[in-house]
């Protein structure tokens, strides 16, 4: 029980041992004493691919992300929890996020984008995702104190868009739909 264990944490690293796979073949049982085949399967299949599908990503610039994306943010500009300072910060990224291009998840380091960086590796741990299920869109606009990052996953059959850096209390989110 103990191989397949340390199997399973490998494969959730993304590391697998050369001998792992020989190892959960020879030796590992299910709970009624036969040769468990599922793992064999998900080593195989590739746990990744099996359980998260890969959904079309709209595009950095399109209108209806971006008004997606205001109506989100509205209700934290009016949160009555904000200060002087931070209401008018909040307005002025609101009324300037206009523009979004994309940014490559190969170029995220934890030092430099440490919010990013978390929530990428904390929904590829949870929801078993990969590089193709993402797509990352920053805010290029030079007048905002905070680079905002719109940051689209696979959530099931539908597209779930974070809003990364505009909160300090949480992360905003919202299901992008074409209607």
């Amino acid at each position: 029980m103990k191989k397949y264990l340390t199997a399973l944490m490998f494969l959730a690293m993304g590391v697998l041992p050369a001998n792992a796979q020989e190892t959960v073949l020879e030796e590992e049982t299910n709970v009624f004493g036969y040769p468990d085949k599922s793992f064999v399967k998900v080593i195989e299949q590739g746990f990744v691919s099996a359980f998260a599908p890969v959904n079309p990503k709209p595009d950095c610039e399109n209108q209806r992300l971006k008004e997606l994306t205001r109506k989100t943010l509205e209700p934290y500009i009016v949160s009555p929890k904000q200060t002087i300072v931070q209401k008018r910060r909040s307005q002025l990224t609101l009324k300037n996020i206009d523009h979004f291009v994309p940014f490559d998840a190969n170029e995220i380091s934890p030092d430099i984008y440490p919010e990013l960086a978390g929530r990428l590796v904390e929904l590829k741990i949870n929801n078993r995702l990969s590089d193709e299920n993402f797509k990352i869109c920053l805010n290029d606009n030079p007048a905002l104190e905070t680079e905002i990052y719109l940051l689209m996953y696979d959530d099931e059959d539908r597209v779930r868009v974070d809003i990364i850096n505009f909160s300090d209390l949480n992360i905003p989110s919202f299901v992008f739909d074409d209607n």
